[in-house]
C-alpha cells in the first residue's frame, strides 16, 4: 500500500489512521485546517492520483465533501479483525472498523461507516453516507436509507426499514419500521422528533 490521505483529523480520522496502519499503508497524511500543526503529517499541494478517504463522522458533511470533490476515493478499508462475507458488496469510500461482522449478501453503500464491533446480518442494505455506530446489531434483511445514524448499541429487529436521514438513539431497540427524517429512542424505540429536511 502506498499513500493514503484522510480528510478530517478529528477522532474518526485518527481511528481511520489506525486501520490504515494495520492495512500496511506506508504514508498517511491528513487534510484538516482545524488540526494543522498537531504532530500529524499534513498533505501539502494538489491531490492527483493519491488514495483519499473521508475521515468525517458527520453524515451530511461526508456527503457534501464527496459531492464537491472528484478524488480517487479508497475502494473500501476493512480492518483485519473484521469478517466480511465474500458475497457482501461494499461501496467506495466505506470503512469497516475492528471486530465487525458483515454477513451473506449484505450491501453497504458508498462512504458508509461500519463502526467497531457491529454485526450486520444477511441481506441487509445500508444506504450511502450512513453511520452504524459501535456495537450495533442489525438483524437480517434490514433496509437502512441514505444518511442514517444508528446510535451505539442499538438493535434493529429483522425485516424492517429505516427511512433516510433518520436517527436511531444509542441503545434503542427497533421493532417497527422507522420513517425518514425522524429521531427515535428507547426500548421499544419511539419517535421523539420529526424533521422536514
Amino acid at each position: 500500500m502506498g499513500i493514503l490521505i484522510i480528510i478530517g483529523a478529528g477522532g474518526h480520522g485518527r481511528v481511520i489512521k489506525e486501520v490504515a496502519i494495520q492495512l500496511g499503508f506506508k504514508e498517511i497524511y491528513f487534510i484538516d485546517e482545524k488540526f494543522e500543526g498537531n504532530g500529524q503529517l499534513t498533505w501539502k499541494g494538489p491531490i492527483n492520483s493519491e488514495t483519499v478517504i473521508l475521515g468525517i463522522g458527520n453524515n451530511k458533511t461526508r456527503r457534501q465533501l464527496a459531492a464537491s470533490n472528484h478524488y480517487n476515493f479508497a475502494s473500501v478499508l476493512i480492518h483485519p479483525s473484521a469478517y466480511v462475507s465474500p458475497s457482501a458488496v461494499l461501496g467506495e469510500g466505506s470503512i469497516v472498523m475492528p471486530n465487525c461482522t458483515i454477513q451473506t449478501e449484505a450491501i453497504i453503500g458508498k462512504h458508509v461507516i461500519i463502526n467497531s464491533s457491529c454485526s450486520i446480518d444477511h441481506h441487509c442494505k445500508i444506504g450511502d453516507f450512513s453511520h452504524i455506530a459501535p456495537n450495533v446489531t442489525l438483524c437480517g434483511s434490514i433496509v437502512v436509507g441514505e444518511g442514517v445514524l444508528v446510535g451505539a448499541g442499538a438493535v434493529v429487529a429483522p425485516n424492517l426499514s429505516i427511512g433516510q436521514n433518520a436517527i436511531i438513539g444509542a441503545g434503542a431497540v427497533v421493532i417497527h419500521n422507522i420513517p425518514a427524517y425522524c429521531t427515535v429512542v428507547g426500548n421499544p424505540a419511539k419517535i421523539i422528533k420529526s424533521r422536514n429536511e
